[in-house]
């Protein structure tokens, strides 16, 4: 859901800045939340009750706070995900899209067994919000990273002029996607590589930034 709420318009009538409520929530993310959730409120009770029949001077007791504490802290930072998964704003602004990818800094993810390029010719200004879109673009090409592997592979970054819009195309190669998956990578909590550290929401995220800035993200990709 986009919810556009102002424009900014000079003499000209040309428009220099849209702010767009971008709303990231949907059914699966809240199920996540408050089923994750409900799991640390009752780690939480369960620590207070045992900093209740504990001694101060029992070695578990710094153990049980220690417990306590990162709860809460967990807890606290789930409600500001959730409130910013909610609605995140959108500040729409020119910015010329080679200038923009160029100041992502790509070098800093090149290693020796990974090679990364740019071929930025579109010349173009776009209305964006450059933290988000930068975002959207590290996601992407960390998970580019992440299917080259330890193999030695390189990543291609290139815009071009497409009537209208400006084309931007990440091209790795990595192992690829299996055509069965290949409709499900932008679904919250899907991954084809599941791990404690990769909840498969970043692509999601990606997504709807992509989309907040009138713009689509397509997949083409061949396993190997």
């Amino acid at each position: 859901v986009y919810l556009q709420r102002m424009y900014v318009v000079n003499q000209d009538h040309k428009m220099l800045k849209v702010l767009r409520d971008v709303s990231m929530a949907n059914s699966s993310s809240r199920i996540f939340t408050h089923s994750v959730k409900n799991q640390l409120v009752a780690i939480l009770s369960d620590t207070e009750l045992l900093l209740e029949n504990l001694s101060k001077d029992n070695n578990a007791y710094a153990l049980a706070q220690s417990i306590h504490d990162t709860t809460t802290q967990t807890i606290a930072h789930l409600n500001d995900l959730r409130q910013f998964m909610d609605t995140l704003s959108a500040e729409l602004l020119p910015n010329h899209i080679d200038d923009f990818i160029h100041n992502l800094k790509l070098s800093k993810y090149q290693t020796e067994m990974i090679n990364i390029e740019t071929h930025l010719d579109s010349q173009s200004t776009c209305l964006m919000d450059t933290n988000l879109l930068g975002e959207a673009f590290i996601v992407m090409i960390k998970n580019a990273i992440e299917a080259i592997g330890k193999n030695k592979g390189s990543i291609t970054i290139s815009t071009k002029q497409v009537d209208k819009f400006v084309e931007v195309r990440i091209c790795d190669t990595g192992c690829g996607i299996d055509k069965k998956d290949q409709e499900k990578i932008f679904d919250p909590f899907f991954s084809t590589k599941p791990s404690r550290y990769n909840w498969g929401v970043g692509l999601t995220f990606s997504h709807k930034i992509i989309l907040a800035h009138h713009g689509r993200i397509e997949l083409e990709s061949k396993l190997n």
